[in-house]
């Protein structure tokens, strides 16, 4: 079963760098057109010019794993990073789930005094989605909602992202947007729409193409953001044969035989996850 907890911490758990630290040496391996694509994305959106990459495939194709090797390239003077994950609560996402998740990493990433300007009058407001912000940024109350108050809660957080963004290089990410509930991707989708193209912002999104069926509302709007412009999007397939023998050698500690990786590739279908539970098994020969 999966961990339970704020998004982007428990995938990190359960999607390890390659393998678990009591299996092997952490190895990142294939992926080098699709890094080099985020890379050329960041630099774009540095120079003032913002960019949506849309990280897509099957489960246990990699798509966070690769998410977290572009950002552990750029820890060290890199962009400010907020993260934020949809979470699948019964038969629809939890509200807002992604959006409170990347309020909270700013929260905890700047400084009360630059909070303050950062979030603008619309603080109190905001405090609505995350108590936090009254307690490192004070203010009065938040107002009760009324029939406007969804709007002018997309214009607040888009506009504290906006601001953000102009400050520094601003890179967001939104992981499993398959499991988005539709209030989330209509704020998604107002944030982007309203880039006025001088944000230095790069937004990420994954999604898990085979959990959603012909129907669902979030393939027709990952669909018209993709022929957005500002967007790309990156389509994970298998891993490449000559890509397997890396993380089957961390994971049986040594060299494997050639033949036992031809069965894991053969087993697994170069898909990372599973191919490391096959290797893990022994191969798949039992």
């Amino acid at each position: 079963p999966r961990p339970t907890g704020p998004g982007p911490r428990w995938r990190r758990q359960y999607h390890r760098p390659t393998v678990g630290g009591e299996l092997g040496q952490a190895t990142f391996v294939g992926r080098v057109p699709e890094l080099a694509r985020l890379e050329g994305l960041l630099r774009v959106a540095t120079d003032g010019r913002p960019r949506l990459a849309i990280v897509a495939g099957e489960a246990g194709v990699g798509k966070t794993r690769l998410v977290e090797a572009f950002i552990g390239s750029h820890r060290v003077d890199g962009p400010r990073v907020l993260e934020g994950a949809c979470l699948q609560l019964g038969s629809s996402g939890a509200p807002y789930a992604p959006v409170v998740a990347l309020l909270r990493s700013l929260a905890r990433s700047v400084e009360p005094g630059a909070l303050a300007a950062i979030l603008g009058p619309g603080r109190a407001a905001l405090s609505r989605l995350v108590p936090e912000f009254l307690e490192r940024a004070p203010a009065s109350a938040p107002e009760p909602p009324d029939a406007t108050s969804q709007i002018r809660l997309f214009e607040l957080v888009a506009g504290a992202i906006e601001r953000l963004a102009r400050s520094a290089p601003l890179l967001v990410i939104v992981e499993d947007v398959h499991w988005s509930d539709a209030s989330s991707r209509e704020l998604l989708d107002f944030m982007v729409r309203g880039l006025r193209g001088d944000e230095r912002l790069l937004l990420i999104l994954t999604l898990r193409t085979d959990a959603l069926g012909a129907d669902d509302p979030t393939r027709t709007w990952v669909a018209e953001l993709s022929r957005l412009p500002l967007a790309q999007r990156l389509d994970l397939g298998p891993l490449a044969p000559a890509d397997v023998e890396a993380p089957v050698s961390d994971l049986l500690g040594g060299q494997p035989e050639p033949e036992l990786v031809e069965r894991i590739i053969e087993r697994a279908g170069g898909e990372p996850l599973s191919t490391e539970g096959v290797a893990a098994g022994g191969g798949g020969g039992g």
